[in-house]
């Protein structure tokens, strides 16, 4: 009877640290995704942050070509005409260039 008691009082140590270890177990991974979770919308706001500077940039880029007389037309013919020649395997160059030594 003594044995089957301390078998029994292991037995509940046992689940008890199992219990112990799973919520511990589960704080941590809570925690990491939380911590990653931050990581990634730091990242995001540090990439929101560069298009808005670049995006000021650009407006200033386009303003003082206006100062100097290029029309804001030609900006948007210019973004059209870009923006369907992406492709590089498209593009046929009328040049043959030297081969690098």
């Amino acid at each position: 009877m003594c044995m089957i008691l301390r078998l029994q009082k292991d037995k509940a140590e046992i689940e008890m640290d199992l219990r112990q270890f799973k919520r511990f177990s589960e704080k941590k991974m809570e925690h990491d995704h939380q911590h990653e979770i931050l990581a990634l919308e730091s990242l995001l706001y540090k990439r929101k942050q560069s298009i808005q500077a670049h995006t000021c940039e650009t407006q200033a880029y386009k303003h003082r070509m206006m100062s100097y007389g290029v029309a804001e037309f030609d900006f948007d013919r210019k973004k059209n005409i870009l923006s369907r020649n992406t492709n590089m395997l498209d593009n046929h160059f009328k040049y043959d260039l030297a081969p690098y030594i």
